[in-house]
């Protein structure tokens, strides 16, 4: 038997124009940047917080080579 929780995500990871060091930073508004390179990946976390237990693993799925 296993106990814990398993998290897992899909994320798209693309290139912008965007500068998230700029305080007026948007993540709603900052899109990927024209012919940007993506590539998605699936994120796992398994945690176990009363073992202070966090074990992740990261896939890449896809890609484009724009």
């Amino acid at each position: 038997v296993v106990a814990g929780t398993k998290y897992t995500w899909e994320v798209l990871m693309a290139e912008t124009d965007c500068n998230n060091a700029n305080s007026t930073f948007d993540r709603n508004t900052c899109v990927p940047s024209a012919n940007a390179l993506t590539a998605l990946y699936k994120i796992s976390l398994w945690a176990q917080p009363w073992n202070n237990f966090y074990e992740y693993s990261a896939e890449k799925i896809t890609n484009n080579n724009a």
